[in-house]
């Protein structure tokens, strides 16, 4: 009994792991290769855990952030991040917590309704990288 429970979970991470698909986990792998080991990355919940394992790199919020100091908040900043308007909110937002790099996947963009971050365009605190699936902040 004790060996089929614990297949059961194991079988069903194995098949979570597969649909993450080749395509993001490149993406992910490609944070740890092209940033500082210092830096903090910005994904969305789903990825947090994904950021931290295979990225090798800090993130803002995953699977445990609900153990983080004030849940509620950090998941409404993460959410303001990626869909206001503004610069200077989203800068006082990315230094509360110290994001050097936005990542954007595909899920992070059905997850906000977003194409890019509209504040990024023009600004000198932002570069984007691979087509805007990093942004880079600067300031």
């Amino acid at each position: 009994l004790f060996i089929f429970s614990s297949l059961i979970p194991s079988f069903a991470a194995a098949k979570e792991s597969l649909d993450i698909g080749d395509t993001k986990i490149k993406q992910v792998k490609w944070i740890a290769l092209n940033t500082d080991n210092s830096d903090v990355i910005l994904g969305n919940v789903e990825e947090g855990n994904l950021i931290s394992a295979i990225g090798e790199r800090k993130n803002v919020i995953d699977s445990s952030f609900i153990l983080a100091p004030d849940p509620v908040g950090r998941s409404k900043d993460v959410e303001i991040i990626y869909t206001t308007a503004s610069e200077a909110i989203a800068n006082n937002l990315l230094r509360k917590y110290g994001i050097k790099i936005i990542y954007i996947s595909d899920s992070t963009r059905d997850i906000y309704n977003i194409d890019k971050l509209k504040y990024a365009e023009g600004s000198s605190c932002f570069e984007a990288i691979r087509n805007g699936r990093y942004y880079v902040f600067k300031c």
